[in-house]
Protein backbone atom coordinates (compact mmCIF):
# COMPACT_ATOMS: atom_id res chain seq x y z
CA UNK A 1 0.00 0.00 0.00
CA UNK A 2 0.89 3.76 -0.41
CA UNK A 3 -0.47 7.23 0.67
CA UNK A 4 -3.08 8.74 -0.61
CA UNK A 5 -1.96 12.27 -1.89
CA UNK A 6 -3.99 15.38 -1.79
CA UNK A 7 -3.14 18.77 -3.20
CA UNK A 8 -4.31 20.55 0.02
CA UNK A 9 -6.05 19.71 3.56
CA UNK A 10 -6.38 21.89 6.44
CA UNK A 11 -5.03 18.94 8.48
CA UNK A 12 -4.09 15.18 7.74
CA UNK A 13 -5.37 14.07 10.74
CA UNK A 14 -8.62 15.18 10.22
CA UNK A 15 -8.56 14.50 7.10
CA UNK A 16 -7.81 10.75 7.83
CA UNK A 17 -10.38 10.95 10.70
CA UNK A 18 -13.25 12.39 8.54
CA UNK A 19 -12.23 9.87 5.66
CA UNK A 20 -12.36 7.09 8.45
CA UNK A 21 -15.86 7.82 9.31
CA UNK A 22 -17.15 8.37 6.44
CA UNK A 23 -19.02 4.57 4.63
CA UNK A 24 -15.60 4.38 2.55
CA UNK A 25 -13.75 3.72 5.83
CA UNK A 26 -13.05 -0.20 4.79
CA UNK A 27 -11.48 0.33 0.85
CA UNK A 28 -9.60 3.65 2.40
CA UNK A 29 -7.98 0.88 4.79
CA UNK A 30 -7.74 -1.63 1.71
CA UNK A 31 -5.95 0.52 -0.74
CA UNK A 32 -4.07 2.69 1.47
CA UNK A 33 -1.57 3.00 3.73
CA UNK A 34 -2.76 7.19 5.30
CA UNK A 35 -3.48 10.63 3.87
CA UNK A 36 -0.77 12.98 2.97
CA UNK A 37 -0.84 16.41 1.49
CA UNK A 38 1.49 19.12 -0.45
CA UNK A 39 -0.20 21.63 1.40
CA UNK A 40 -1.46 21.80 4.85
CA UNK A 41 -3.53 24.79 6.17
CA UNK A 42 -3.76 24.09 9.54
CA UNK A 43 -2.19 21.26 10.79
CA UNK A 44 -1.80 20.49 14.56
CA UNK A 45 1.49 19.62 16.58
CA UNK A 46 2.46 19.30 20.18
CA UNK A 47 -0.41 20.60 22.44
CA UNK A 48 -2.56 21.91 20.04
CA UNK A 49 0.05 24.30 18.48
CA UNK A 50 -0.36 24.92 14.52
CA UNK A 51 2.09 22.87 12.19
CA UNK A 52 1.81 24.63 8.68
CA UNK A 53 3.31 23.46 5.67
CA UNK A 54 3.10 25.45 2.80
CA UNK A 55 2.92 24.14 -0.83
CA UNK A 56 5.96 21.50 -1.13
CA UNK A 57 7.97 22.58 1.64
CA UNK A 58 6.53 20.24 3.98
CA UNK A 59 6.16 16.28 4.34
CA UNK A 60 2.55 16.13 6.07
CA UNK A 61 1.00 12.79 6.73
CA UNK A 62 -0.80 10.53 8.45
CA UNK A 63 -0.81 6.80 8.99
CA UNK A 64 -3.58 4.68 9.81
CA UNK A 65 -2.65 1.18 11.84
CA UNK A 66 -4.75 -1.20 12.90
CA UNK A 67 -4.60 -3.91 15.72
CA UNK A 68 -1.91 -1.80 17.12
CA UNK A 69 0.18 -4.13 19.48
CA UNK A 70 -0.22 -2.26 22.73
CA UNK A 71 -2.54 0.17 24.31
CA UNK A 72 -3.38 3.13 22.33
CA UNK A 73 -3.89 4.92 25.75
CA UNK A 74 -0.73 4.71 26.33
CA UNK A 75 0.69 8.04 24.68
CA UNK A 76 4.30 7.28 25.42
CA UNK A 77 5.15 3.75 23.41
CA UNK A 78 3.01 5.02 20.28
CA UNK A 79 4.99 8.78 20.30
CA UNK A 80 8.60 6.57 20.75
CA UNK A 81 7.96 3.99 18.72
CA UNK A 82 6.86 6.79 15.75
CA UNK A 83 9.64 8.83 16.70
CA UNK A 84 12.41 6.02 16.33
CA UNK A 85 10.67 5.40 12.71
CA UNK A 86 10.63 8.63 11.70
CA UNK A 87 13.89 9.83 12.63
CA UNK A 88 15.30 6.38 10.82
CA UNK A 89 13.60 7.71 7.46
CA UNK A 90 15.42 10.72 7.96
CA UNK A 91 18.58 9.65 8.53
CA UNK A 92 18.32 6.86 4.85
CA UNK A 93 17.13 10.93 3.42
CA UNK A 94 20.47 12.29 4.70
CA UNK A 95 22.20 9.45 3.10
CA UNK A 96 20.81 11.11 -0.25
CA UNK A 97 23.46 13.44 -0.22
CA UNK A 98 26.92 11.82 -0.49
CA UNK A 99 28.76 14.27 -0.16
CA UNK A 100 27.68 15.43 3.32
CA UNK A 101 29.26 13.40 5.85
CA UNK A 102 26.92 11.33 7.39
CA UNK A 103 28.07 11.68 10.81
CA UNK A 104 27.73 15.53 10.66
CA UNK A 105 24.09 14.59 10.00
CA UNK A 106 22.88 14.41 13.69
CA UNK A 107 19.70 13.32 13.87
CA UNK A 108 17.77 13.02 17.44
CA UNK A 109 14.95 12.87 19.14
CA UNK A 110 13.18 15.03 22.33
CA UNK A 111 10.72 13.60 24.71
CA UNK A 112 8.08 12.93 23.56
CA UNK A 113 7.68 13.80 19.82
CA UNK A 114 10.06 16.23 18.60
CA UNK A 115 12.35 14.90 15.48
CA UNK A 116 15.74 16.93 15.34
CA UNK A 117 18.75 17.47 13.55
CA UNK A 118 21.27 18.59 14.49
CA UNK A 119 20.19 20.24 17.56
CA UNK A 120 17.03 22.03 15.80
CA UNK A 121 13.60 21.32 15.26
CA UNK A 122 12.94 18.88 12.41
CA UNK A 123 9.39 17.71 12.62
CA UNK A 124 6.96 16.56 15.17
CA UNK A 125 4.53 13.09 15.63
CA UNK A 126 1.11 14.29 16.79
CA UNK A 127 -0.49 10.39 18.45
CA UNK A 128 -4.76 10.02 18.17
CA UNK A 129 -6.91 7.28 18.25
CA UNK A 130 -10.28 6.55 16.53
CA UNK A 131 -12.77 3.68 17.31
CA UNK A 132 -15.20 2.86 14.67
CA UNK A 133 -17.69 0.31 15.58
CA UNK A 134 -18.19 -1.49 12.19
CA UNK A 135 -14.14 -1.95 12.49
CA UNK A 136 -12.64 -1.38 15.48
CA UNK A 137 -9.58 0.74 17.06
CA UNK A 138 -7.42 2.72 14.83
CA UNK A 139 -3.91 4.24 15.37
CA UNK A 140 -3.79 7.74 13.43
CA UNK A 141 0.27 8.69 13.45
CA UNK A 142 0.76 12.12 12.08
CA UNK A 143 4.17 12.78 11.18
CA UNK A 144 5.37 16.53 9.75
CA UNK A 145 8.77 16.96 8.54
CA UNK A 146 10.23 20.32 7.25
CA UNK A 147 11.66 19.53 3.86
CA UNK A 148 11.72 22.59 1.85
CA UNK A 149 11.80 25.30 3.86
CA UNK A 150 14.24 27.90 3.46
CA UNK A 151 13.10 30.99 5.55
CA UNK A 152 11.57 30.30 9.06
CA UNK A 153 9.63 33.08 10.64
CA UNK A 154 12.16 34.96 13.05
CA UNK A 155 10.50 33.45 16.20
CA UNK A 156 11.52 30.05 14.99
CA UNK A 157 14.71 30.88 12.95
CA UNK A 158 17.21 29.60 15.50
CA UNK A 159 14.96 26.94 16.83
CA UNK A 160 13.52 25.03 13.19
CA UNK A 161 15.62 23.45 10.72
CA UNK A 162 14.36 21.74 7.21
CA UNK A 163 16.32 19.29 4.98
CA UNK A 164 16.92 21.69 2.38
CA UNK A 165 19.22 23.52 4.80
CA UNK A 166 21.13 21.34 6.28
CA UNK A 167 22.09 20.31 1.88
CA UNK A 168 19.73 17.63 1.37
CA UNK A 169 18.06 18.92 -1.67
CA UNK A 170 16.96 15.49 -3.65
CA UNK A 171 14.40 14.26 -1.27
CA UNK A 172 10.74 14.37 -2.48
CA UNK A 173 7.67 14.37 -0.74
CA UNK A 174 7.27 10.70 -2.19
CA UNK A 175 10.34 9.48 -1.47
CA UNK A 176 9.92 10.56 2.37
CA UNK A 177 6.78 8.78 2.51
CA UNK A 178 7.35 5.47 1.69
CA UNK A 179 10.75 5.78 3.90
CA UNK A 180 8.34 6.72 6.76
CA UNK A 181 6.30 3.96 5.52
CA UNK A 182 8.69 1.31 5.72
CA UNK A 183 10.33 2.50 8.88
CA UNK A 184 6.86 2.22 10.58
CA UNK A 185 6.13 -1.25 9.59
CA UNK A 186 9.54 -2.33 10.25
CA UNK A 187 9.32 -1.08 14.14
CA UNK A 188 5.53 -2.60 14.02
CA UNK A 189 6.68 -5.81 13.48
CA UNK A 190 9.95 -5.48 15.59
CA UNK A 191 7.50 -4.80 18.53
CA UNK A 192 5.09 -7.67 18.11
CA UNK A 193 8.71 -9.84 17.95
CA UNK A 194 10.91 -8.50 20.26
CA UNK A 195 8.32 -6.33 22.68
CA UNK A 196 8.66 -2.84 23.95
CA UNK A 197 12.60 -2.79 24.90
CA UNK A 198 13.98 -3.00 21.28
CA UNK A 199 12.03 0.42 21.10
CA UNK A 200 13.12 2.27 24.14
CA UNK A 201 16.77 0.53 23.48
CA UNK A 202 16.85 1.93 19.77
CA UNK A 203 15.16 5.58 21.31
CA UNK A 204 17.87 5.75 23.53
CA UNK A 205 20.61 6.17 21.06
CA UNK A 206 18.87 8.61 19.52
CA UNK A 207 17.35 10.98 22.73
CA UNK A 208 19.11 14.65 23.22
CA UNK A 209 16.29 15.10 25.59
CA UNK A 210 19.04 14.92 28.73
CA UNK A 211 19.98 17.87 30.48
CA UNK A 212 17.03 19.61 28.85
CA UNK A 213 14.45 21.50 31.25
CA UNK A 214 10.80 20.42 31.67
CA UNK A 215 7.88 21.32 33.05
CA UNK A 216 5.31 18.57 33.88
CA UNK A 217 1.78 18.69 35.97
CA UNK A 218 1.54 16.37 39.50
CA UNK A 219 -0.99 16.20 42.39
CA UNK A 220 0.76 18.94 43.82
CA UNK A 221 1.02 21.37 40.86
CA UNK A 222 3.61 22.04 37.83
CA UNK A 223 6.83 20.98 38.49
CA UNK A 224 10.39 21.81 36.71
CA UNK A 225 13.48 19.63 36.61
CA UNK A 226 15.91 18.11 33.86
CA UNK A 227 15.70 15.09 32.13
CA UNK A 228 17.59 11.93 32.87
CA UNK A 229 15.77 9.65 29.96
CA UNK A 230 13.20 7.69 29.74
CA UNK A 231 11.93 4.82 31.73
CA UNK A 232 11.69 1.05 30.28
CA UNK A 233 8.04 1.98 30.11
CA UNK A 234 8.92 5.04 27.99
CA UNK A 235 8.11 8.02 30.71
CA UNK A 236 10.18 10.91 30.93
CA UNK A 237 12.63 10.92 34.17
CA UNK A 238 12.90 14.17 35.33
CA UNK A 239 15.40 15.29 37.97
CA UNK A 240 13.72 17.38 40.76
CA UNK A 241 16.23 19.82 42.22
CA UNK A 242 16.20 18.26 45.94
CA UNK A 243 17.84 15.03 43.40
CA UNK A 244 14.07 12.61 43.05
CA UNK A 245 14.05 11.61 40.44
CA UNK A 246 9.78 11.35 38.99
CA UNK A 247 8.29 9.60 35.81
CA UNK A 248 6.37 11.94 33.79
CA UNK A 249 3.64 10.68 30.93
CA UNK A 250 2.74 14.17 30.38
CA UNK A 251 5.51 17.50 30.23
CA UNK A 252 6.93 20.20 28.46
CA UNK A 253 9.78 21.22 27.19
CA UNK A 254 11.14 24.69 28.55
CA UNK A 255 14.97 24.23 27.13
Amino acid sequence: MSLLYLASVESTMDTAREMLQSKDAEELLRDYSGVAAFEQKAGRGQRGREWYARPGEGFCATFFFQEYPFDLLLSPPAALLAGVAAAEAVQRACLLAPEIPFHSMDVGLKWPNDLLLNGRKLGGILIERLDLPAIGEIALIGVGINLRIQHFPLELAEKAASLILEGITDISMEQMGAFVEESLNYWVERLRGAGFPAIISRWRELDRSVGRKYRAPTTGGLVTGLAEGVSDEGELLLRMENGNIIRCISAESIS
